[in-house]
């Protein structure tokens, strides 16, 4: 059998409480909400539907705590969909001595215009 040994912290960095899985969400805007223990000053956003095209983005500024623990974030990002659409939200946060996505966090929603 094989070992296996986790590495560091599991915990979630980027925790996504609203919107929930599977939501209907109208109106051009989406609310966001949640904790993340960000180690950069920003993270993004995006509601990307399944070809690959974003329908809505947006940057968050948050400042990370001496002692790594989380820190609450809420935000608004508009859209613009002219009929109902599956999108998926990526909450993600680059890593600096390693370029490319460090952390990710994602909820699939339903975009309605």
């Amino acid at each position: 059998p094989s070992d296996i040994t986790p590495t560091g912290d599991l915990e979630d960095q980027i925790v996504i409480r609203e919107p929930t899985p599977n939501h209907l969400i109208q109106g051009g805007k989406v609310i966001v909400s949640g904790l993340a223990k960000p180690s950069e000053e920003s993270m993004l956003a995006e509601l990307v539907s399944s070809d690959g095209t974003v329908v809505g983005f947006q940057q968050v500024f948050l400042t990370p705590t001496p002692d790594g623990s989380y820190v609450p974030f809420a935000f608004e990002i508009p859209y613009q969909v002219d009929k109902g659409t599956w999108v998926r939200l990526e909450i993600s946060e680059n890593g600096i001595r390693i370029p490319g996505i460090e952390h990710l966090s994602s909820v699939e929603v339903y975009l309605s215009p």
